[in-house]
């Protein structure tokens, strides 16, 4: 025999969903947010390499 579950309200099931949405989608900025500083930061080291003539690795031509 199963357990029964205490009944929730519509508005108690939309709460706990939404709680578990959230952390969704604030996990999911997080990793966006973390791709973008770490790009950003590889391609500022690149400018300043080109910028300043040490260029540690030759660009591929076309």
């Amino acid at each position: 025999m199963t357990p029964k579950l205490p009944k929730k309200t519509p508005r108690q099931l939309a709460e706990e969903h939404w709680m578990w949405i959230e952390g969704m989608l604030l996990e999911e900025m997080r990793m966006k947010m973390k791709l973008f500083q770490e790009g950003f930061i590889h391609g500022y080291k690149h400018g300043k390499e080109e910028q300043s003539g040490v260029c540690t690795r030759q660009r591929k031509k076309r």
